[in-house]
């Protein structure tokens, strides 16, 4: 569209957020009167005022953060395209933002970590061990590039991919009686103990639900923060 470049979308954006032409001309790295001149280039080829000036500090107006809106999209959307520019690129380089599940990270990511800094030496890796609601809220807020968890998103727009299937397993004292090895009914530890997982863990809500589909009303059961193989 002639008239209009992202570094335009880029000072509104910054003006908005300061609030004031002068510390937004700072930030973006140019003369006041420059980044003024060029918002009143831009109201003119929109026909409305996108600002509305109070001395020296600055307001949207109605139309303005209707366009700011829409600006932001855009300028999210130029970001994802040259952050996809690197990826298609021969030589992988930048960060990359991975969030993982507690019940999964410490268990996966040393198989894998290690490959992956091999091939793509460049790639400077940044993970996050959270609980996944909190996992797929950072990813749609952009806070992450990936995120590796158990269960399908509750999130819409998200793509996803399966990796691997592990089955549930039931762990027992060593003078439980049971053959090791042999399938498990739920019908089997009616009214046992469950140590299971907090609340905010996914695992101990696919435990509960795998046990009322099994028509099993959950007992009493202990709660642990986390689990350990050392």
């Amino acid at each position: 569209m002639s008239g209009l470049s992202l570094r335009d979308l880029e000072y509104i954006q910054s003006i908005a957020q300061e609030g004031h032409f002068g510390a937004a001309a700072v930030g973006c790295g140019v003369s006041q009167p420059a980044i003024s001149q060029q918002v009143l280039k831009l109201e003119a080829r929109l026909g409305f005022a996108i600002f509305e000036r109070q001395g020296k500090h600055v307001s949207l107006t109605p139309s303005g953060a209707q366009f700011l809106r829409k600006a932001e999209v855009v300028l999210a959307g130029a970001r994802e395209l040259l952050d996809m520019s690197v990826g298609l690129s021969d030589n992988l380089e930048g960060e990359l933002r991975v969030g993982v599940i507690s019940t999964l990270g410490p268990y996966l990511l040393p198989l894998v970590l290690g490959s992956i800094k091999s091939r793509y030496p460049q790639i400077r890796l940044r993970l996050s061990e959270e609980p996944t609601t909190v996992l797929e809220q950072m990813l749609a807020d952009r806070e992450l590039d990936a995120i590796l968890i158990a269960t399908e998103p509750k999130h819409q727009h998200l793509e996803t991919a399966g990796l691997f299937f592990e089955p549930f397993a039931l762990a027992c004292p060593a003078d439980h009686g049971r053959t090791p090895g042999q399938p498990v009914a739920w019908a089997d530890v009616r009214g046992a103990e469950l140590v299971l997982l907090s609340e905010e863990h996914c695992l101990r809500d696919q435990t509960m639900a795998q046990q009322r589909s099994a028509g099993q009303i959950p007992g009493k059961i202990r709660r642990i923060s986390r689990v350990s193989n050392g």
